[in-house]
C-alpha cells in the first residue's frame, strides 16, 4: 500500500490559469443610449417592483444593462420589464 506512483512527475501537472472575463463595459467611450436610472416594472431581475437603480454600464455582449448592485436587465425588456427614468433638469 503506501504512496502510489504515476508515470508523470509533478512538473508535468499544472492547473489551468484563470481567465479573467470582462463582465461589463464601464467607462471608455460612453454609450449615448445608456439610461442614467431605470425603474423596475415587475418583481424580476432580483429586484422589486417600483425599485429605481442606477445604470453602471452594459454587458460585454451589449445585450443587457448592468445596474447598481450587480443586477442585469436585458435591453430587449424595456417598457415590459423596466423603464427609463428621465433625469430631472
Amino acid at each position: 500500500v503506501g504512496e502510489q506512483r504515476h508515470w508523470f512527475g509533478e512538473d508535468d501537472v499544472c492547473w489551468p490559469t484563470k481567465v479573467q472575463t470582462k463582465v461589463f463595459n464601464r467607462g471608455g467611450k460612453a454609450n449615448p443610449d445608456q439610461p442614467a436610472k431605470v425603474m423596475i416594472n415587475h418583481n424580476r431581475y432580483g429586484c422589486t417592483q417600483g425599485e429605481v437603480r442606477d445604470v453602471l454600464g452594459e454587458t460585454a455582449d451589449k445585450k443587457s444593462w448592468v445596474l447598481q448592485g450587480g443586477r442585469q436587465v436585458p435591453k430587449s425588456h424595456e417598457h415590459s420589464g423596466w423603464a427609463r427614468i428621465q433625469p430631472e433638469s
